[in-house]
């Protein structure tokens, strides 16, 4: 199982010491749900024309080195995921100097190098497929994630070609929220260890040529607030954890990798609620078997 949060988010310890954060978290939330768990803390870094449309929340390479080196090099150690899922904007050229130059060049040499030297392989969430093969090429031992945004299109067998060539391509995928059913997604079931779901993201909107189209339109030098700009503008917001017929097919058919969105200022939201919040409406009434947690972590094998 893995768990993807946001690096800087402030953490509930689950044992009453109050907030924590970084590898300490990791730890005590491994006490609490299990060493089996692979916790992954993402983030970007302020500078980067790849950075996703949220504002980063690392503001310097001397701060990413600092929060990396802090994952990386602890005694068990906890791999970082570079969250570069944007440069909509960009030519494909453009894509490709802002990756092999500069602070681009800077944060992968890092990111690869650190991860090489205590053993961990790091990752890196992608937009750009010019960006992926960068990766492929110049970093080959980093973990690629394909980001929710390369499927904002309505054309059903458009998106599923998109999906199945993230599946081929990359070693992680992320559905939108409104893909994350077992209708749409059994069509996938043997790519179901790559799958990466947002338990608890209630995005719902239902024109997704509206979302491809506000997205990729932005100038190569804006870097889009998709909060603030219309991403999680919702028609009716509609989580998994509020989907039982969802959440328990898609744990019946094997997923067991969650992402939770980045809220470094919300500790009410941070990584330790999101996890109680996902395990309370996956056992509440209405989802037909109850499941445990030593249940929910179990392996389980694909249809």
């Amino acid at each position: 199982m893995l768990v993807e949060f946001g690096a800087k988010d402030f953490v509930e310890p689950l044992v009453g010491r109050g907030p924590v954060s970084g590898p300490m978290a990791v730890d005590q939330l491994q006490a609490q749900y299990g060493r089996d768990i692979e916790f992954v803390p993402y983030e970007s870094v302020r500078g980067s024309d790849l950075n996703s449309g949220r504002p980063p929340g690392i503001k310097s390479f001397g701060e990413f080195s600092d929060i990396l080196r802090s994952y990386n090099e602890t005694k068990v150690p906890v791999p970082f995921n570079l969250a570069w899922n944007g440069g909509a904007g960009l030519t494909p050229d453009e894509v490709v100097e802002a990756a092999t130059t500069g602070l681009g060049k800077k944060l992968l040499d890092n990111l690869a190098m650190v991860g090489d030297d205590n053993g961990v392989q790091n990752y890196i969430t992608i937009l750009r497929d010019e960006l992926l093969e960068v990766i492929k090429d110049l970093y080959p031992g980093l973990k690629t994630v394909a980001s929710c945004i390369r499927f904002t299109e309505n054309d059903p067998e458009g998106v599923k070609a998109l999906y199945r060539a993230s599946f081929e391509n990359f070693d992680y995928v992320v559905p939108l929220p409104q893909h994350t059913k077992v209708a749409f997604l059994r069509s996938f079931h043997s790519y179901v260890a790559q799958m990466m779901v947002f338990p608890t993201l209630g995005c719902a909107k239902t024109d997704l040529d509206e979302c491809k189209r506000h997205f990729w339109s932005q100038d190569s030098s804006v870097h889009l607030n998709l909060v603030r700009a219309g991403c999680h503008t919702w028609d009716r917001p509609n989580p998994l954890v509020s989907r039982p017929h969802d959440a328990q097919g898609l744990l019946k058919m094997g997923v067991g990798n969650f992402k939770f969105t980045r809220r470094p200022d919300q500790i009410n939201h941070s990584i330790g609620s999101g996890l109680k919040e996902m395990f309370r409406f996956m056992n509440k009434p209405g989802f037909g078997e109850t499941l445990s947690w030593t249940e929910l972590l179990r392996p389980r094998s694909t249809p």
